[in-house]
Formats: C-alpha cells, structure tokens, sequence
C-alpha cells in the first residue's frame, strides 16, 4: 500500500510540472512598458486608439523580437522620470542627452525630425547672431531637449510650455520672441485653432535623430535586447519608407 501510495504521488507531482513551468513562462513574458507623449504625427492616442511614424516603427521592431509592448502617453517630462525611478522600462521618441544617459542607454535612431526656430513675419531678430542667442527670450517644450539643449548653450529660455501650440500663442501674444519646436507638429497642433502655419518665419537648424531609451535596470537583466532591438529597426524603417 505504501508503494501504491508513493506512486500516486509521483504521478501527481509529474501533472503539476507543466502548469508550474507554464506559470513561470508567463510570468518572464511581462510586456514591455514604453512611454511616450501626444506628439502628432509622430504618436499619437485618440480613443484608444494609437498611431504615429514612431508609434508604427517601435511596434513593428518589438513584433520582430516576438515581445509584447504597453505603450502609454504621458506628459513628457513625467515620462521620462517614471523610467528614471523604475515605474516603466523605456520612453521614446528621444535625443541623446547626458541627463537621460545617466540612467538609461539609448537605441539606434527610430525616427529623425527637424529643428525649427519659429518668429512672427515681422519680426527684426537674427536667429543666426549673438545678440539673438543672448537677448531674445525664447521657448521649448518641458521635458524636450530642445530646452536643456538651448540653456546649455547660452540662450534665455524663459518658458516651458506643454506642447507647440502654447508656444505659438505665446509668439504671437509677443511673451517670446522666438520658440524652438517641429514644423510638423506644430501644423498638427494648429488644426482648429484659427493659427496657420504661414504666419511664422521658419530657420530650420538641424535634423535630429530619435531613438528608443531603455532603462538601465531593464537591459542589465536583458543583456543582448539591444543588439537585437538595433538589428530590427532598419528593415522596420524601411517598411515605414523611412529611408536615411
């Protein structure tokens, strides 16, 4: 009896195995959490529904790896700290900053956008001479590195706004003298508000390459997710007509 007694219990030891590593598989298959920001036409959410140049790209890479993804919009700023503290794994579109590269490392180029200085059409300043760099009061976004990028380099950046179009009311209201941003969110940012697009002086400065920024934390337990991650953009890219 005593041998009947073990080998069922054996036996039931052996049915539970699969429901045990079944268990754990689900648990190492968490998706992966990316923030972003309501940045039109790059990402966007509208009723649930999300969308956008860079919103397509990531999703078409992380596919590629086979890895479920939770994409959420947040303020920008907060976006970025939540990853800082260990609230989320990545943030995206980004440009490469000291700031972010203390604590997350940041993937091949998603996307690339302009850098546009905007100024009212009458407007007498030179974007190009140190006396704009060093007298003209101007804005970027909170959280963008357009902003930490025109304080390291001299400018009077006095605002913060949340998103292009407070920047465009604030030009035009004569609280700025110029803004750095995109053209193309900005156009997006200006349907329905009675702005067009062609009442600013456009300078673009530079075209910026965005990647994904994963936290540290999140690829020390993952060491080769990046060199995969990096080896699937292009064909992505390229599947958006992203060509560089």
């Amino acid at each position: 009896m005593k041998l009947l007694h073990r080998l069922r219990r054996y036996r039931d030891l052996l049915w539970l195995v699969p429901m045990i590593s079944g268990h754990v598989s689900a648990a190492s298959a968490d998706p992966l959490i990316l923030n972003t920001q309501q940045w039109s036409p790059f990402e966007w959410e509208r009723e649930g529904v999300q969308g956008g140049i860079a919103i397509d790209v990531v999703k078409c890479v992380v596919e590629t790896l086979g890895q479920e993804v939770e994409i959420r919009f947040l303020p920008w700023k907060r976006a970025q700290v939540m990853v800082q503290n260990g609230a989320a794994d990545g943030f995206f579109p980004a440009s490469l900053s000291p700031e972010r590269d203390a604590f997350a490392v940041r993937s091949d180029p998603v996307i690339s956008v302009d850098w546009v200085w905007f100024t009212m059409k009458d407007s007498d300043w030179d974007i190009h001479s140190e006396k704009f760099k060093t007298e003209a009061v101007v804005a970027a976004e909170r959280g963008s590195y357009y902003g930490s990028w025109l304080e390291t380099s001299g400018y009077t950046v006095r605002f913060h706004p949340d998103n292009h179009l407070r920047m465009a009311l604030m030009l035009k209201r004569n609280r700025v003298d110029a803004f750095l941003a995109n053209d193309l969110v900005l156009a997006e940012e200006l349907k329905g508000s009675g702005i067009g697009l062609d009442e600013f002086d456009r300078v673009t400065i530079k075209s910026d390459p965005l990647g994904v920024y994963f936290s540290s934390s999140y690829l020390q337990d993952k060491p080769d997710f990046m060199d995969k991650f990096n080896a699937a953009i292009p064909g992505c890219r390229k599947a958006q007509r992203l060509y560089d």
